[in-house]
């Protein structure tokens, strides 16, 4: 039509999911292998399959490490897993090695599964004392390795080797190097944050962190005292019921905002120290006038700052120790949330374009923002949080663990314990799509199509649920079946 301008939308994109993720091998103690297939993998044009290569119960395989010159054989768990013949049902103990193998086997010559292999990089079973574990600012330790320490990074490198390493015998590593796809580093929640009573808590502030920081004039100092730069972008959760670590962050924090720009976003963010000390409700505690308010701006911006520096080397330091171990270029995978600052993963997220001389594909979920210039390539998986709170549900199912026995998780209540896991099992299926099929992307996003999926659904979250609350113990001491 004359003198009318002629308008077109861009066709939808649909993510098509090509990966799937197995969370966690305590699944196959409720499913049996084939089963499971059938469920979430036959026919469904899979390309690639992700199994966990260290989980918060350990590893499925032996490995020797040798830490401050002494050498230590690590034995690994079996893999309680349920299976099916004639018609019954029994449970045998095999090794990571026979699960891949029957995979594969499973997916035959058509339909080729590649294997990749997740890795949390916070170890939380090598985190029982000092010399690995995560520190706040006032000096308390928890059960999480720091990535950071040269401990974890030696406990990593003795993972890799024990897994795939060239040099070691075939008959003793789980897979040989060349079929290895990839490793996925889960960096979701490399530094946890809690708050409470008006004080952040911020991870991590052990020997290692806290020197690096200083060399990058940040002071261990300025979060010691009340307020400090933490209260300015964080709030505390009125009912942490509704939170997972009982505090709001405030999410659009950038790497390049100056220290007014940063007050106004927080002060944006209701019950953050910026949003009361601009509308005058501050209290007499936390009363601060409109100089310090700038100082904790700008002490806050030089420690997110630092912080994204030092995550990113650490993140590269693992890929550069796997890559060593197999002697190739094992394809680089960072599993991530998608926000402007990754609170619990110490990255901005533009900052991720400095990883891609050391990451391959950053995995993302859903999210509107745009790709930065030079960013990896980039693949969604279809989970909100980036697994999140999947991750979380598993570790809490493994409460039997030693280094958990001796938390509040460990001797909780029956009551307790069922209810923290229904509410788990919630916040999981939350996280997930309540459908795989027609799920459109944002054209931001519309590189990334090629999606990852996450191999649970409820029922096998109930049957999970009903096993951990039901048994004393969830794993036998056997070893792996030969």
């Amino acid at each position: 039509m004359s003198g009318e301008a002629v308008t077109s939308e861009a066709a939808p994109v649909y993510a098509t999911p090509r990966i799937l993720l197995i969370p966690s091998l305590e699944v196959f103690s409720v499913i049996d292998l084939a089963s499971y297939y059938d469920r979430f993998i036959k026919g469904r044009g899979y390309t690639g399959v992700v199994l966990p290569l260290v989980e918060t119960t350990g590893v499925y395989f032996d490995y020797r490490v040798t830490v401050d010159g002494s050498r230590q054989v690590v034995t690994g768990n079996a893999v309680r897993m349920l299976s099916t013949s004639s018609g019954t049902q029994k449970v045998e103990y095999i090794g990571l090695h026979q699960i891949i193998r029957r995979l594969t086997d499973l997916a035959g010559q058509t339909d080729p599964l590649s294997i990749y292999f997740s890795v949390h990089v916070d170890l939380p079973q090598f985190a029982h004392d000092s010399a690995s574990s995560i520190a706040d600012q006032s000096g308390f330790t928890s059960a999480r390795a720091c990535i950071n320490k040269a401990t974890t990074l030696q406990h990593l490198e003795a993972l890799f080797r024990g897994a795939f390493g060239q040099e070691t015998p075939a008959s003793e590593r789980v897979i040989d190097p060349v079929d290895v796809a990839g490793i996925v580093l889960y960096a979701g929640d490399l530094w946890p944050v809690s708050g409470a009573g008006g004080r952040f808590q911020l991870t991590c502030f052990c020997e290692e962190c806290a020197e690096q920081l200083s060399r990058k004039n940040v002071g261990k100092d300025w979060f010691k005292k009340t307020p400090n730069p933490a209260n300015l972008a964080l709030a505390e959760m009125e009912d942490d019921r509704e939170a997972v670590s009982g505090y709001l962050p405030v999410r659009d924090l950038e790497a390049d905002l100056d220290p007014e720009d940063i007050i106004d976003r927080c002060a944006q963010v209701a019950n953050t120290l910026a949003y009361n000390a601009t509308r005058g409700k501050s209290d007499g505690k936390m009363q601060v006038s409109a100089q310090e308010l700038m100082t904790l701006a700008r002490q806050l911006k030089a420690y997110l700052t630092a912080k994204s520096t030092l995550s990113q080397e650490a993140l590269k330091r693992v890929f550069r120790e796997a890559r060593k171990v197999a002697d190739r270029e094992l394809h680089a995978i960072l599993l991530v949330e998608a926000e402007p600052y990754l609170w619990t993963t110490g990255i901005f997220f533009k900052d991720l374009v400095t990883m891609a001389d050391s990451v391959d594909e950053v995995w993302l979920p859903v999210h509107p923002m745009s790709t930065p210039v030079g960013m990896p390539k980039t693949r969604a998986i279809l989970a909100s949080r980036a697994c999140y709170f999947v991750y979380s549900f598993v570790i809490n199912l493994n409460i039997h663990l030693p280094a958990f026995k001796a938390t509040r998780m460990g001797t909780m209540p029956f009551e307790e314990r069922q209810q923290m896991l229904r509410h788990g099992k919630d916040q999981v299926l939350s996280e997930l799509p309540q459908k795989l099929v027609g799920l459109a992307l944002p054209a931001t996003m519309a590189a990334a199509k090629d999606a990852v999926v996450v191999g649970l659904d409820a029922e096998i979250i109930d049957r999970l649920i009903e096993n951990a609350l039901g048994a004393e113990e969830t794993h036998s001491p056997q070893s792996p079946a030969e």
